[in-house]
């Protein structure tokens, strides 16, 4: 409240901003429920959140124009597989949450119930200020999201399928959940100790599932959507199963291979001469860098193992790169004669657009800050003159 407007602006911008470069499901969640939040607080303070929330937007263009231009090359079919969409995975409703119940759903169903009753005996017990409209807006605002009464909002905003779960939006409702409680404990009295009392609950869950991962180690609590998957969704390692591909090698047939850990038949695990007569003497691999050497005696293509993403680029020869079709692999097509060339990841100009939309707009929100100060600045300079000067002598 202490904040200039302007400023108000600037600090949801860059909030929101670094949500949303760090986890974009959470920025969806923010744009709804913090939403909802500064539209309890008035139509002013909306409008200032509106306009920070499209600010931190373009802070965020060197990350999200890239992913929105480039989609039609990547497919993200896999996060939209069974136990990965909104369709099975919200709270009574979905073939995860009804029909294979475990201990984690019984959880997820626990908090929601903790947050709900915090919230309902917040609206008892506050006094009517917009700062418990707010809270309760924002916190209902989560909780609908994670129930089937938001299932038409699922249906009808495609950037809400990314993220993924709705019991996600737990995550924000926990922050509301922290502030139904603060607006228990102002109320006093009875209040103030079922707010204590809710705070030792919330306990509870955490604490046993640490209690459980110590005493018993060896066991991992199923999330429910299969044997193999556990709350680690698997050991990480090389050959783990991706959720995007270029759209490329899924129509080529990875993904169920790709799913199941395995290597597409008939695509290599390293260069390999695909057409013509060619020798590979040299061929070595430094993240993202690929380097070739050899001698093709007629023009030839040489298989990549690599998934040709957008960016991929060669020097140091006359060599093009393309997409082979059947395996959906990076190809190297190399005229005869002598080659050492270099295949690596460059920046696309779109990526070097968008990142000049991000500094532009960087600018713009530090001019925000700055320039207030300035005036203000200014305006003391202006008055000083009349303030110091020596006191009038009379008779």
């Amino acid at each position: 409240p202490t904040l200039a407007p302007r400023r108000r602006v600037v600090a949801v911008a860059f909030a929101f901003a670094l949500v949303g470069a760090t986890n974009v499901p959470a920025a969806l969640m923010a744009l709804l429920c913090g939403g909802a939040y500064a539209l309890a607080l008035g139509r002013k303070r909306a409008v200032e959140t509106a306009c920070g929330f499209a600010l931190g937007l373009l802070l965020l263009a060197f990350h999200l124009l890239p992913a929105l231009l480039l989609s039609p090359q990547v497919s993200t079919a896999a996060l939209m597989d069974e136990g990965h969409r909104w369709q099975g995975t919200m709270l009574f409703w979905g073939s995860m949450a009804t029909h294979r119940i475990s201990l984690l759903w019984w959880l997820l169903y626990g908090m929601f119930a903790l947050t709900a009753a915090a919230s309902a005996a917040a609206w008892r017990a506050a006094a009517p200020t917009q700062a418990r409209r707010a809270v309760l807006l924002g916190s209902l605002c989560a909780l609908v999201f994670i129930t089937p009464l938001s299932i038409p909002a699922w249906a009808v905003l495609p950037p809400l399928a990314y993220v993924q779960f709705p019991w996600r939006f737990l995550m924000p409702a926990g922050l509301f959940f922290g502030a139904a409680v603060a607006l228990l404990g102002a109320a006093g009295g009875a209040w103030r100790r079922l707010g204590a009392g809710v705070i030792a609950l919330a306990a509870v869950p955490p604490l046993f599932l640490g209690l459980l991962a110590v005493a018993r180690p060896a066991e991992r609590l199923h999330f429910g959507g299969g044997e193999g998957r556990t709350v680690e969704e698997r050991t990480i390692h090389p050959f783990a199963p991706p959720e995007f591909i270029p759209r490329a090698a899924r129509v080529a047939g990875w993904l169920p291979f790709a799913l199941a850990e395995q290597k597409l038949p008939g695509a290599p695990a390293s260069p390999a001469v695909a057409a013509g007569k060619a020798v590979i003497a040299t061929a070595g691999r430094n993240g993202a860098t690929f380097r070739l050497s050899g001698r093709a005696d007629t023009a030839a293509s040489l298989l990549l193992p690599l998934f040709s993403f957008p960016g991929w680029a060669v020097t140091g020869g006359r060599g093009a790169l393309a997409t082979d079709p059947a395996t959906g692999l990076l190809r190297l097509d190399l005229p005869a004669g002598s080659f050492a060339v270099t295949v690596a990841r460059h920046p696309l100009p779109v990526t070097q657009a968008a990142a000049l939309v991000s500094a532009a707009a960087l600018l713009v929100a530090l001019a925000i800050l700055l320039l207030p100060a300035r005036r203000a600045r200014t305006a003391a300079i202006a008055v000083r003159p009349g303030l110091d000067a020596a006191p009038e002598q009379t008779g």
